[in-house]
Parts: structure tokens; C-alpha cells; sequence
């Protein structure tokens, strides 16, 4: 009787085992970030960077417009951490405020040409043949050399 009982734990047991070495695509992937110190860092960096744009108007200890001319171009202090500028502004709420902008000016045109590389490269999949053709043409010509350089090396052989 204990054999059945074997047989079915050893069953489980190889059923488990299983389950647990098939593993999917993201949990490699996961894997693979976490094993790598520099992703991890660059990853803390991105997020320190967005927490900071989020809370700058919590977190900023001044105005960053407030022109106050009595504090120019003071040194670091308690007041100021990283000083003021020419027309007393503090340089660390600048800096705080302009996580903002640099966020966007980074995120934007990356999300912008995902989209479009993606609906390409959709289309061309999608139709194939000419389609196909004209679009790798023209992903080849763009990676080419730039035109104004190959004048001025035409003009520089040339004499």
C-alpha cells in the first residue's frame, strides 16, 4: 500500500519540479536586471530623478523665480545649499525644478520615435515585398553618412 502512496508524493513531486524550472520571459529578464549593479544603480538614479520632479514644489526650499537681489551670488550655506545666482535665486530649487524639464525633454522624443518605429515597422511586417523594401531603403540612407560631410571630404580631395 505504500507504493501507490510513493508513486503519487513522487509524481507531485516531479510536477512541482517542474513548474518551478519553466520559467517566463519577464521573470529572466527580472533576473537578469537584478544580477547587474549597474542597472540597479542607474535604475535608482531614474527613480530618485522622478521622485524628485514629482515633489519639487513639496520638497524645494524656495521660489525658483523670486529674484531677490540683497542674496547675489552668495556662497553655500544653510540657507542657500548650493548658493544663489546673479539675481538671488537659489541654485538648488533651480536645479530641482529644471529635473522637470530635462525628464521631458528626455522621455518625450524617445516615446515619440518608439511609436513611430513601431507603426513602421508594423506596416512594412504587415505588407512586406515593396513596402519592405522602400522602408529598410530609407532606414539605410538615414544612417548614412551625412551629406555636408561628404562635401567637405569631396572638396578636401579635390584640392
Amino acid at each position: 500500500m505504500s507504493t501507490p502512496i510513493l508513486r503519487e508524493a513522487a509524481i507531485d513531486a516531479a510536477e512541482t519540479f517542474e513548474e518551478q524550472d519553466r520559467e517566463t520571459f519577464l521573470s529572466d529578464v527580472v533576473h537578469a536586471f537584478l544580477q547587474n549593479r549597474m542597472a540597479i544603480a542607474g535604475l535608482g538614479m531614474i527613480l530618485f530623478l522622478v521622485f524628485i520632479a514629482l515633489f519639487v514644489p513639496v520638497l524645494s526650499p524656495h521660489d525658483p523665480y523670486m529674484v531677490n537681489l540683497d542674496d547675489q551670488l552668495l556662497a553655500p550655506s544653510a540657507k542657500y545649499w548650493l548658493g544663489t545666482d546673479k539675481f538671488g535665486r537659489d541654485l538648488l530649487t533651480r536645479i530641482m525644478y529644471g529635473t522637470r524639464i530635462s525628464l521631458v525633454i528626455g522621455l518625450v522624443p524617445s516615446f515619440i520615435s518608439m511609436v513611430l518605429g513601431a507603426s513602421l515597422g508594423i506596416v512594412s511586417g504587415y505588407y512586406g515585398g515593396k513596402t519592405d523594401f522602400i522602408t529598410m531603403t530609407g532606414d539605410v540612407v538615414g544612417y548614412g553618412p551625412d551629406p555636408e560631410e561628404c562635401v567637405e571630404l569631396v572638396m578636401e580631395k579635390a584640392g
